[in-house]
């Protein structure tokens, strides 16, 4: 079964669930992980699709970290379906507490690489990752920083790979190039050599990506076999992965 390790959707920004479904059926992905948009601390959309779809959805949620997010993350835990929290570079380096309950909580870090790209914050990563190895770190977008310019001088997290709880999403194909993706190669293949396929998973950035068209070629970059991958590491990207670190 294919699942999709990072895929958006919510009733203000991006889409509806109903359209999340529509495409995940129409491209024959069986799973997915719903990760909350950046600024929306309001969870309850994506819970919501948690609760009715249990077998189908794993959640990763979002907390304000100038708030009470002591509370949220507390009543997250209790909740099935919450896998996650998504953390972003200023979290990492302003909200250390934060970061360190929600691990202590048993439940994962996703992180979201900004401007200055995984260097920024490789410290603060190895640290958590080394003092919770019973959970996962998970860097999302090739650990690329979100500029279009940034991928000229790409700045992949290889530096964290001797780190046995770090995972990558490859996600955020169409950020940062245009369909089929071909510059994303030589990137995929540094990551593969570095972490090996068990610690890879595929995500569509959904509906970053584009319509159902969209979606297919960020799918089809994996599966095509440009990429020369094995059936076995095709199967670590693509479920195994994703399947272990959220559904498991």
């Amino acid at each position: 079964m294919t699942i999709d390790g990072y895929c958006h959707c919510g009733k203000t920004k991006y889409r509806p669930l109903q359209d999340v479904v529509s495409t995940l059926d129409a491209v024959g992905v069986g799973r997915a992980v719903l990760v909350q948009h950046m600024g929306e601390y309001d969870n309850s959309y994506i819970g919501k699709a948690l609760a009715e779809n249990p077998s189908r959805f794993a959640g990763v949620a979002l907390l304000n970290p100038t708030g009470d997010w002591s509370a949220a993350l507390k009543t997250l835990a209790a909740s099935a379906g919450w896998k996650g929290v998504r953390v972003d570079q200023p979290m990492l380096l302003g909200a250390t507490a934060m970061c360190r309950a929600v691990l202590e909580r048993g439940l994962e870090l996703l992180v979201y690489i900004d401007e200055d790209g995984v260097s920024g914050v490789q410290e603060q990563i190895a640290d958590l990752a080394t003092s919770n190895p019973k959970r996962r770190i998970v860097i999302s977008h090739y650990g690329i920083a979100d500029r279009v310019e940034s991928f000229n001088g790409f700045g992949l997290a290889c530096g964290l790979s001797s780190i046995s709880n770090v995972r990558i999403v490859l996600s955020g194909l169409s950020q940062f190039s245009k369909e089929p993706f071909d510059p994303f190669i030589e990137p995929t293949h540094e990551l593969i050599e570095c972490f090996g396929t068990e610690r890879l998973m595929w995500g569509s950035n959904f509906p970053v990506c584009g319509d159902r068209g969209g979606y297919a070629a960020a799918l089809d970059f994996i599966q095509s076999g440009k990429l020369g991958l094995s059936d076995k590491a095709l199967n670590d990207i693509l479920s195994k992965t994703a399947d272990e670190t959220w559904f498991a």
